[in-house]
């Protein structure tokens, strides 16, 4: 696990030499508060030896988690391959997220071949998901119930189930997101929310 003794650390990532780094399950586990950002996003290059890019987070394979967030964190600047989509692996689970700074944050991230992108339970309020991709999921890029998440401008596309469902909470704003090619757009089960300017696509 990730599990600073004073919380809310900073992890920055450069891209591997050996193609992606590899996460098997169990997983990670993430404690309070943790950022983990790659080089590029955090300084706008790469200076190591794996190149200039996102740095690529591969699946051991099988079901499972890569990521579970207790109490908020933010990731930055990732690519991750989930590598078979059919397992239903989750890319992050998000059991809590509160209010800042214990918001769960997710950034510049895209994700290839998994079940879930992000999956958030009903404890976990003020999920900010912007500017990131999801690219051929066997069930949903987002599902989450928890109260007032932020969805801004995110593409998804060959997603077999809803790109995002929201199975319960309230006041969540998607926004500016683009949609293609998914079972359904979006699949939404709470009050009070607000959807603006989003462009979906068969």
């Amino acid at each position: 696990a990730l599990n600073p003794a004073n919380g809310f650390d900073t992890v920055v990532v450069f891209v591997s030499t050996q193609d992606s780094y590899s996460i098997s399950s169990p997983g990670i586990s993430i404690d309070t508060g943790v950022t983990i950002i790659s080089r590029k996003a955090l300084m706008g290059s790469d200076n190591g030896n794996g190149g200039d890019t996102l740095p690529t987070v591969a699946w051991g394979g099988g079901s499972g988690v890569m990521f579970t967030v207790d109490s908020g964190a933010r990731f930055e600047g990732f690519a991750v391959n989930g590598v078979d989509s059919s397992s239903g692996f989750k890319v992050v689970q998000v059991n809590a997220s509160g209010a800042s700074p214990n918001r769960a944050v997710f950034t510049n991230i895209t994700v290839r071949n998994a079940g879930y992108g992000v999956h958030a339970g009903s404890n976990a309020n003020n999920l900010e998901i912007t500017s990131c991709t999801a690219l051929n999921l066997s069930r949903s890029a987002v599902e989450f119930s928890g109260a007032s998440a932020r969805i801004e401008k995110c593409y998804a596309e060959n997603i077999a189930d809803s790109v995002i469902s929201q199975s319960g909470g309230s006041g969540a704003t998607i926004i500016d997101n683009v949609i293609r090619n998914a079972n359904t757009g979006m699949m939404l089960n709470g009050g009070g929310n607000a959807v603006l300017r989003n462009k979906i696509f068969n």
